[in-house]
């Protein structure tokens, strides 16, 4: 798995972002999905660890088409970065471990398709 050191060089401030809230049974935050034609693009997991020696934003996704790129973007209320693309699982899965700081609030998964979904970034404290 690829593994990618991304400082930003600004700060971002934001009370919320997007219209997902945690999952009452597992406190993963909920994505929104897309289809697209027959493709279906769901994020599973968006965590990041506030540790210092950590910061890694870990983000697993699923699609319909096993066959496509999928890149992950970072969106912060005054700016959005692309950070690289999943690794394909070969599967429908796809997963990412990035080394990001600050704490992203958001992030959206697009597929080489077009097919697009969004998630909050849940916090994981101290694991």
């Amino acid at each position: 798995m690829k593994r990618f050191w991304v400082t930003f060089s600004c700060l971002f401030f934001a009370i919320g972002c997007g219209s997902q809230s945690p999952d009452e049974n597992t406190g993963q935050a909920q994505s929104a999905q897309q289809a697209k034609g027959s493709e279906k693009l769901v994020i599973t997991r968006a965590t990041w660890n506030e540790r210092p020696a950590s910061r890694e934003l870990v983000v697993d996704a699923t699609d319909s088409d096993a066959t496509v790129t999928l890149t992950l973007t970072v969106t912060q209320p005054s700016t959005s970065a692309t950070l690289g693309t999943l690794t394909n699982d070969n599967d429908g899965t796809y997963s990412g471990f990035f080394h990001v700081y600050p704490r992203p609030l958001s992030v959206t998964v697009t597929s080489s398709n077009g097919a697009t979904a969004e998630s909050t970034v849940t916090v994981l404290y101290g694991r």
